[in-house]
């Protein structure tokens, strides 16, 4: 089975001061924050279009939250 191609942009919070990563692929569109943005200390996702999940999601690294992307948006 072919996997998705996911498309990954970035773009700056309000202030312009923390980078937001966007990955998006026809199932939808999830973005990545930064642990230092986030109080918890972790990486936090979300999903902004399909449907891919509810609420927010926290990772210990980058690279788990990138995995749990990837298995979203290439599913």
């Amino acid at each position: 089975m072919k996997k998705r191609q996911i498309k990954k942009q970035y773009s700056f919070d309000m202030e312009n001061t923390q980078v937001i990563s966007h990955y998006e692929s026809p199932k939808g569109v999830i973005c990545l924050r930064p642990p230092y943005w986030v109080g918890m200390g972790n990486h936090e996702i979300w999903c902004v279009e399909g449907n891919l999940f509810e609420g927010t999601e926290y990772y210990s690294s980058f690279k788990k939250a990138e995995a749990r992307i990837r298995e979203l948006l290439e599913a």
